[in-house]
């Protein structure tokens, strides 16, 4: 009977001492352009100097400048697992991708902000369509 019983304590056990919880917290990361920010980009006024003073270099620039897309890593909480002795902290995260096209005279003419969450799919067919979609000058 003993031997009956004891793989469903060991199963009871391991449910008792191994755990995971999620703990979220406010959205916060490493240069970071939150959402407040989204309101500076006004096309046909925004310059591409404007830009550059106040979020700095992009992560990249393309065409010859035409385009700028800034990346950024925003913590939205954590997921704490624990088991026995062992344990861990994974941070849920959620990856940014903000692109800019501007016109020959250095006009902001379009933007549009990406967000790939932890589960979700990546983004790069769509910013890609997105940057395919240029204006012949």
């Amino acid at each position: 009977m003993l031997k009956r019983i004891r793989p469903i304590l060991m199963v009871f056990v391991l449910l008792m001492i191994g755990s995971c919880v999620y703990v979220p917290t406010h959205e916060h990361g490493v240069s970071m352009i939150p959402d407040e920010a989204m309101d500076f980009f006004v096309p046909g006024k925004t310059t591409r100097t404007d830009v550059l003073l106040r979020f700095g270099d992009p992560a990249q620039r393309l065409e010859e400048d035409r385009y700028f897309i800034y990346y950024w890593l925003t913590t939205t909480g954590y997921i704490i697992i624990a088991a026995g002795t062992a344990g861990g902290v994974a941070e849920d995260r959620n990856v940014n991708y903000l692109c800019l096209e501007f016109t020959p005279d250095n006009l902001l003419y379009r933007w549009k902000h990406f967000e790939e969450g932890y589960f979700g799919p990546h983004p790069e067919k769509q910013i890609l369509e997105w940057l395919k979609q240029n204006s012949s000058w």
